[in-house]
């Protein structure tokens, strides 16, 4: 009936708790919603009927009969915009929630960027060198949380893409595909930078090691003389 279908809609119509409850209140919510638009067409017919029946018969049976109708459709045209509605507010619940994961992966993508940008350029005296690599450490020791972030986003992606319409599919693909390159650009271009630094590095510690060894000379050779 109308009323145990409202009752079911109800119970589904809450905001709360996993990505996963949300799902599944929103395949729910789809369902009932199917299932009212499947009786659309029946009530139509029924509509039909009486309003043939009453030409024929104008008695109280017939007027009582489509006043009973008229009362149940109404009743399932607000019980479908109820689940149309439910429907759509869980889905916005999902979406959201891809959002604040996209977003907490780029805040902490974009923090991260900025400093293999700094530490890119190699110039400079050996402190800054060491400097810059000590920060290029630090992130390869913190990456970890950086790729948990990507994989959240992409799990949380993957479970829209189970409950949406297929027109909604093809972004969602996008946004993910989109936020695992970024990823896989600044893990290449973190490591690229590493290499650079332990390149200069190598280069300072060349040179400490011919000046000590040109230091040692002349202080010999000033002994000898």
């Amino acid at each position: 009936s109308v009323a145990a279908l409202r009752d079911r809609l109800a119970s589904v119509d809450d905001m709360s708790g996993t990505d996963h409850d949300l799902v599944t209140r929103l395949d729910t919510a789809k369902a009932l919603r199917e299932d009212l638009e499947s009786r659309e067409q029946h009530l139509v017919d029924l509509q039909e009927k009486l309003e043939s029946l009453g030409d024929q018969y104008q008695t109280p049976e017939t007027a009582a009969l489509a006043k009973e109708l008229t009362v149940l459709r109404k009743k399932h045209t607000a019980a479908l915009k109820k689940a149309s509605k439910v429907e759509s507010s869980l889905e916005t619940a999902l979406e959201q929630q891809v959002e604040e994961a996209c977003q907490d992966q780029t805040r902490w993508l974009s923090s991260a960027q900025e400093k293999v940008a700094w530490c890119g350029d190699v110039t400079g005296d050996k402190y800054s060198v060491e400097a810059k690599l000590a920060t290029i450490v630090d992130l390869l020791n913190s990456v970890g949380q950086g790729e948990e972030k990507t994989g959240i986003t992409a799990q949380k992606v993957e479970l829209l893409k189970s409950a949406v319409p297929d027109t909604k599919k093809g972004r969602l693909e996008e946004v993910k595909v989109e936020t695992q390159q970024q990823w896989a650009t600044f893990v290449e271009n973190l490591q690229q930078t590493k290499d650079k630094l332990d390149s200069s590095m190598q280069q300072w510690q060349g040179y400490d090691d011919l000046y000590e060894g040109l230091s040692k000379w002349l202080k010999d050779t000033e002994v000898k003389v």
